[in-house]
């Protein structure tokens, strides 16, 4: 008797075992279910060691790495070598405070992505973990960027607007009456050399004005139908490039440009502006001379093309400026189209404000500008500029070569 009364609570407890068992497996399923079907990643980190319990499905795709890649190992090994704060205190941060930040992780490819990083304390077994909830951050801080950029312009286009036009009367007796005075003098006097300083100062000073003014006059780009092909091609014939080869001898623009590239809208006077000043931008990467490369060809960006163009998918008419100089720092790329800003030694005819004009007549056009930089490769501008709608687009491999001395 005692031992058939064992023998039944032996199966009460097998059948109790075996439905917290199932119990335990469907709880362990619904947790693998939210957990790998949030649309952020997910990581949980041992709180005192760092050390990365489980990650989800989303946080792999985010970084690059399958979802067992990264269990075992500590926090750190998500971080680039050089983050603003190191890893321990990051991690200690995240215990104690928990909270939101924007920082930045390292991709398996090793490129850094920014994301946004919330995390809060739970109950881990007989401890407690951090809870890291990972969001991609890039677009937010590339339109953070664009909306400070805009604002930038905004306000030096204020500024110009209240002061350009009483500097330009100012300054036109400032530009036209020493050559009044020159008319009167005679060749060997002594005062031309300082009349002729003060003349090319004036002259100066009303290359900035006129800067100015094109960033206060900004959205009111003419709707003319413009191929950029005709652009380049007027390049070579106009004060700017004779003034180029006159401080820059070593200095030769090559050209390749597309046949068949598509029309855009726009002011041909704004673009040959734009042209003149990115040409001139590469020329004084160049000190000891070299080619400056504008090529022009169709584009068409899709939905299935990774791509960074913010203006979206659709047809484009790209125009890009290349030299083989000095590269742009990382640092100072984020910063080359903002007024004034510069690192390298003003030109002879430079106002400070040629790749803000750029920037802005840009944006005016409704296009995008795409800067790559390169040690030992140099730098390439290049615009993107939506095409008129006048037909379907046709993607055209060659083109013409020319090159000017």
């Amino acid at each position: 008797m005692p031992a058939e009364k064992n023998r039944e609570e032996l199966k009460q407890s097998i059948t109790a075992l075996e439905k917290e068992c199932a119990r335990l497996k469907e709880a362990d399923q619904k947790f693998k279910s939210l957990f790998n079907g949030s649309m952020d990643g997910l990581v949980v980190v041992e709180g005192e060691t760092g050390r990365i319990i489980c990650v989800n499905r989303r946080l792999g795709e985010m970084l690059g790495y399958s979802e067992d890649a990264l269990n075992g190992k500590t926090f750190d090994v998500m971080l680039p070598p050089k983050t603003t704060k190191p890893p321990e205190d990051l991690l200690k941060e995240l215990q104690v405070y928990g909270g939101v930040f924007t920082q930045d992780f390292l991709h398996a490819q090793g490129n850094v992505c920014v994301v946004d990083l919330m995390a809060t304390l739970v109950p881990w077994e007989e401890n407690w973990a951090i809870l890291c909830t990972l969001r991609d951050a890039s677009e937010r801080v590339r339109l953070e960027k664009q909306l400070r950029q805009a604002q930038k312009m905004e306000a030096i286009g204020s500024l110009a607007g209240g002061v350009a036009h009483d500097l330009n009367n100012i300054l036109s007796g400032l530009v036209s009456y020493p050559d009044l005075l020159l008319m009167d003098l005679p060749e060997e006097s002594h005062l031309r050399k300082p009349i002729l300083t003060i003349k090319r100062s004036g002259e100066r000073a009303a290359a900035i004005v006129g800067d100015l003014l094109s960033l206060a006059r900004r959205g009111l780009s003419a709707g003319e139908k413009i191929n950029l092909n005709q652009i380049v091609s007027a390049y070579e014939g106009t004060p700017e490039h004779q003034q180029l080869q006159n401080y820059h001898p070593g200095v030769r623009v090559e050209t390749r440009l597309v046949e068949g590239l598509l029309p855009i809208s726009g002011s041909s006077e704004n673009l040959s502006k734009v042209l003149a000043n990115l040409v001139l931008n590469a020329a004084e990467a160049m000190p000891q001379g070299g080619k400056v490369r504008v090529a022009t060809e169709n584009r068409h960006i899709d939905e299935t093309e990774e791509c960074h163009i913010p203006p979206g998918t659709g047809d484009y008419a790209v125009m890009a400026v290349s030299d083989s100089g000095t590269a742009i720092l990382s640092n100072d790329l984020e910063r080359i189209f903002e007024p004034f800003y510069t690192k390298k030694k003003m030109g002879r005819n430079d106002t400070g404000l040629g790749m803000t004009v750029v920037w802005g007549t840009v944006k005016d056009h409704g296009g995008y500008i795409d800067v790559k930089s390169e040690e030992g490769k140099g730098t390439t501008f290049t615009l993107y500029f939506p095409v008129l709608q006048d037909g379907p687009f046709k993607t055209v491999k060659n083109g013409t070569d020319h090159e000017s001395q």
